[in-house]
This record gives structure tokens, C-alpha cells and sequence, in this order.
């Protein structure tokens, strides 16, 4: 939702006004604020959303003057690491390996489902940009010298930012 994000107007460096926006994103000051230019910029950005640092320059000439701002959503970077499920070491045994392995992220952005794919490359494969919300993670392919992966990874993304992981482990083919 767009609502629960505070703007505050400056001038001169000084809060003269702050205002909340509403479901739809919209906002406005309790009081008419007298002639004169301004500073609009986020305080506090809605709840799934990033802090905005973009300010904008505004002139009161007798009127109503409207900003139009963007959030941007949370998003977290979800790495997978492969594993040997013996050993439970990133390590493949043998001439095995966990590189190669095929996976498919699947999470709704937009109101739409997207599906992201990925290599595993030294036992680790990054999915950036993942936004809050569930996501399902599946191997579309194993790794040469194992066995495929039939578990579907359900994780909640909750976090504020940054990293979060997800581990699969993986039994020999031998």
C-alpha cells in the first residue's frame, strides 16, 4: 500500500509542514501554506517500500502545488548455495559437481508472477532483486553426478533489505 508515507516541507532548512499520504498515495498539508518556495522530501516511506532521498523544488504562488513522487519497493538479494547432502559441505565428492545446477525463482511483482532463472556457479547462485513476499525456488536441473532436487523452496521474504539465503542439499547419484 501507498499510504503511511510522510513528506515533510522545508524552508529555509526549517520543517514548516509535514503531511501522510493515503492508500491511493495521496497527501496534503492540514493548512495552506503562505507564498514562497519550498523543500518537499520523505521522511518516512510507506511500509514495504525504500526511503526516497529525491527532493523537490516548489514555488507557492497563490495555489495548489503537487509533487509527483515515487517509492521504490524493498527488494533483498536471495542467494542459493548447493550443498552435498553426505558431507553437507558446498563441495561436490568425486568428479561430481554442484555447478551446473538449474533453478527457477518465482515471485509476484506488479500484480504479475515472475520467474527468474539461474546457473549455480561455485556452489552459489544470486537472485537479486527479489521484492517482500513469498517466493518459490525449484531446480529445473541437476548438476552432473546428482540427483535432481524435487523439493519447491517456499520462503517468506520479510527482511529489510540485503541478503537472505536459501540452502539445498543434494545426494550422489552413486
Amino acid at each position: 500500500t501507498l499510504a503511511g508515507a510522510v513528506y515533510g516541507v522545508y524552508q529555509g532548512g526549517s520543517l514548516v509542514a509535514q503531511f501522510t499520504t493515503d492508500e491511493s498515495g495521496h497527501g496534503q498539508t492540514s493548512e495552506k501554506l503562505p507564498n514562497g518556495d519550498y523543500v518537499v522530501r520523505e521522511i518516512s516511506a510507506p511500509a514495504g517500500y525504500a526511503l526516497s532521498q529525491e527532493e523537490f523544488h516548489v514555488t507557492v504562488a497563490g495555489g495548489n502545488v503537487h509533487v509527483n513522487a515515487q517509492d521504490a519497493p524493498v527488494t533483498v538479494n536471495l542467494t542459493l548455495i548447493k550443498k552435498d547432502a553426505e558431507t553437507l559441505l558446498p563441495e561436490p565428492q568425486g568428479a561430481a559437481s554442484l555447478d551446473g545446477a538449474e533453478y527457477e525463482a518465482t515471485y509476484l511483482h506488479g500484480g504479475e508472477y515472475v520467474t527468474a532463472k539461474g546457473v549455480v556457479e561455485n556452489s552459489k547462485l544470486a537472485f537479486e532483486g527479489i521484492p517482500l513476499g513469498t517466493v518459490t525456488i525449484k531446480e529445473t536441473k541437476a548438476p552432473a553426478g546428482y540427483l535432481p532436487d524435487p523439493a519447491v523452496h517456499v520462503r517468506q521474504i520479510t527482511g529489510d533489505g540485503g541478503t537472505q539465503e536459501v540452502t539445498t542439499y543434494r545426494a550422489p547419484t552413486v
